[in-house]
């Protein structure tokens, strides 16, 4: 509050004038324990946390993709994003179904629901995540001759993660139904990004490989830090809000709110992420770190055929792109320095058709055209 007092007597009159309203609106959202204001608090620091965590993401992404290349860190990217994925379906909606309850036993003072409901959650999502996994590694078993020799290793690591990436949803919702938004996402939306990249960068640092399988490990032991200190002290709170006593399961109420959200949310989430899971099971890895088709202008540049990877008899070292999906040959100068495997944006901005190599010549199946 002593902040938005300075920051108002700082500004010049008239702007203060005019801005005064809603800095009182600011100030009363920031102190005022009525609903309103404290509904005002929680989709502010909503609303903080995620510009945060959007600029934690565009950084660690830079970081990591630059640590393990296009080919690896197209690899991590499509099996985090199933991780994610698996683990917020595997609650079966009780993550939200927690949200839709808590308050309507608080309001009826229902202690055993309350203590039944927040313990059954944590136990289901773990149970469900785990059942999952134990399919998965059967999964995995029995069909890896089908699978990519380098997915195996980062699904492996992957699966360890699920029950962990469930028990904190579940954490998220149970905190967002206290109305405490700083417990429920900034575990999830700050924390646990930046030791994905602390992790990675110390391993890396210590002499580890850069590969997909060590930003898995650095992933898993990021989320199982992060979920079980928010288990903690999420338990620690309800503790001291709550007192011991008798459970009271409304199973049936429960799973009759939470397999409809659980169909509508589960559908758009799956919509929200399949395009990482469908370009990297149909092309290779290095097509998952970028999903968006370049601008109109420098499409034509994508398009590959056989006879367009040799340079021109000019004596020009210029870059050209790749025949395989979404790769692109960096110049001999970058191949000589070890780095013939990332996209060289000059290569992006210089790069022609060959002689040899007309529009009409490029097969319409082309991973670059699409």
């Amino acid at each position: 509050m002593a902040v938005c007092q300075t920051a108002g007597r700082m500004l010049p009159s008239a702007l203060r004038h005019r801005l005064s309203p809603l800095i009182g609106v600011l100030v009363a959202a920031l102190t005022e324990q009525d609903p309103k204001n404290t509904a005002r608090r929680m989709a502010l620091v909503a609303f903080v946390i995620r510009i945060l965590s959007a600029a934690i993401a565009f950084l660690s992404q830079i970081i990591l993709a630059r640590l393990m290349g296009e080919f690896e860190y197209g690899i991590f990217v499509f099996v985090w994003v199933l991780v994610i994925l698996f683990g917020n379906l595997s609650c079966v909606g009780f993550h939200s179904a927690v949200i839709r309850f808590l308050p309507e036993y608080q309001a009826t003072s229902a202690l055993a629901e309350i203590r039944g409901l927040t313990t059954t959650a944590r136990i289901f999502a773990l149970m469900s995540a785990s059942t999952l996994a134990i399919v998965g590694f059967l999964g995995l078993w029995l069909f890896a001759d089908r699978i990519e020799d380098y997915y195996l290793v980062p699904l492996y690591l992957g699966l360890f993660t699920l029950p962990m990436i469930a028990l904190g949803d579940v954490m998220d919702g149970t905190a967002r139904a206290h109305g405490w938004p700083l417990s429920a996402m900034s575990p999830t939306f700050i924390i646990r990004p930046l030791l994905v990249l602390g992790f990675m960068v110390l391993a890396t640092t210590m002499g580890e490989p850069h590969t997909a399988p060590t930003a898995i490990a650095a992933a898993m032991a990021a989320a199982y830090v992060t979920t079980v200190s928010q288990f903690l002290a999420l338990t620690w709170r309800l503790r001291s809000r709550y007192v011991s006593g008798p459970l009271r399961i409304e199973m049936g109420r429960w799973l009759k709110v939470a397999v409809p959200i659980f169909l509508i949310d589960g559908f758009g989430f799956l919509l929200t992420n399949s395009d990482v899971v469908i370009v990297a099971s149909i092309s290779s890895p290095t097509m998952s770190r970028s999903i968006s088709p370049p601008p109109r202008r420098w499409r034509w540049c994508t398009s590959s055929c056989s006879q367009s990877r040799r340079p021109p008899a000019h004596g020009l070292q210029a870059p050209w792109p790749h025949a395989t999906a979404g790769n692109w040959q960096a110049s001999p100068s970058k191949a000589r320095a070890g780095h013939s495997g990332r996209r060289s944006w000059s290569a992006q901005r210089s790069c022609l058709p060959a002689p040899s190599c007309s529009r009409s010549s490029v097969p319409l199946s082309s991973a670059g055209c699409r």
